[in-house]
């Protein structure tokens, strides 16, 4: 009991410094899926992002989405990714996650679970950020998904 009483009081280093982003997302989606009327949509979300300093130049990022694609087809098709991943030199973002979207409501909602590879660029504006990302949904059953976004995001919290 000693020991883990010193490990507890001394093992451990202070907390990192966090940073908690938040804002929209907007963009384009290819979806390989012959049940649409076209592979192409039209994708509205919101990103949440908390970034993890290291005291380097990578950072550890992890960030959620809740995305509605298929607004320009009269369809919802809502999908949310957790991707965890790095942050290079304040700017250069890369991770993977996975990421569950509703396949189907007919005649109940049906999940679909795949994984996502993302990648992006985080330009400073001033107090806001603007995100320009790619991700790429590869699908055993070939209905692969790409999406190219941008939006705007703007500084929740800063720890430390």
């Amino acid at each position: 009991m000693l020991l883990f009483t010193i490990f507890m009081t001394n093992g451990f280093a202070e907390p990192p410094a966090t940073e908690i982003f938040s804002g929209f997302r907007m963009g384009y989606g290819y979806v390989e899926d012959e049940r649409l009327f076209t592979n192409h949509l039209m994708i509205l979300g919101w990103d949440h992002m908390a970034f993890i300093d290291t005291g380097a130049n990578i950072d550890v990022v992890v960030a959620g989405n809740i995305s509605l694609g298929g607004m320009n087809q009269s369809e919802v098709l809502p999908s949310g990714h957790l991707v965890v991943g790095y942050q290079m030199f304040d700017s250069i973002q890369f991770g993977v996650g996975p990421v569950v979207t509703i396949e189907s409501f007919e005649p109940e909602p049906i999940p679909r679970l795949n994984m996502i590879v993302a990648a992006g660029w985080n330009i400073a504006l001033g107090d806001a950020f603007l995100p320009l990302h790619v991700g790429y949904v590869p699908d055993p059953d070939g209905r692969w998904r790409a999406y190219v976004t941008t939006g705007m995001n703007w500084q929740l919290r800063r720890s430390k």
